[in-house]
């Protein structure tokens, strides 16, 4: 079993992710969930059924669209799993996602606040960007606050992805390049 925990981690990463994926993109307002009164005898749209309807619906509504980060997320610890490389990762990695998915929240309830999705049911940046988006820029004021969202986004990239911003500002298209093949070949292998 130790031979192959990093691939069945990684096989369970990429299920979850999966999962959650089909959720989120088969979201819908009609479906039973926290938002709807809808009769649980009805058929939920969703493609993960009840669980699914329920899960996209619970994350649409504190997270709106940044819960896709989410899924970004799964993907990525699942392809560190399959390259051997997640142990380094495990202990102090889900700080950085939780990080990401707040950063991308507030950033989107300060820049897009007013737009909602679904039938104007769910907030862009979702209840969590709503109610800290607003404390925040009580206290550092639009412009303020967006100089620290944007920071904090700029240096979780650098951790997330493991490259400084020397590499990723020298060279953009190389490094967009260099990981699109690396993600090939781990993909093939």
């Amino acid at each position: 079993f130790e031979k192959y925990a990093s691939d069945i981690k990684g096989l369970i990463w990429l299920a979850g992710t999966l999962f959650l994926g089909a959720s989120l993109v088969s979201y819908s307002a009609a479906d039973p969930s926290f938002n709807s009164l809808v009769h649980l005898s009805a058929r939920p749209h969703n493609l993960c059924g009840f669980i699914g309807a329920f899960l996209a619906d619970g994350l649409y509504q504190v997270f709106g669209v940044s819960a896709w980060v989410l899924v970004l997320c799964g993907a990525r610890q699942s392809l560190l799993n399959f390259k051997g490389r997640a142990h380094r990762q495990e202990g102090g990695q889900w700080w950085v996602d939780l990080l990401l998915v707040v950063c991308v929240t507030c950033l989107l309830s300060l820049h897009l606040g007013e737009i909602r999705m679904f039938n104007g049911q769910i907030r862009i940046g979702g209840w969590a960007g709503y109610i800290l988006t607003k404390g925040l820029v009580k206290s550092i004021n639009d412009v303020g606050l967006a100089i620290v969202l944007w920071t904090c986004l700029a240096g979780l990239l650098v951790v997330y992805t493991e490259r400084s911003w020397s590499d990723l500002v020298q060279s953009p298209r190389e490094t967009i390049e260099d990981w699109i093949l690396a993600t090939w070949a781990a993909l093939k292998s």
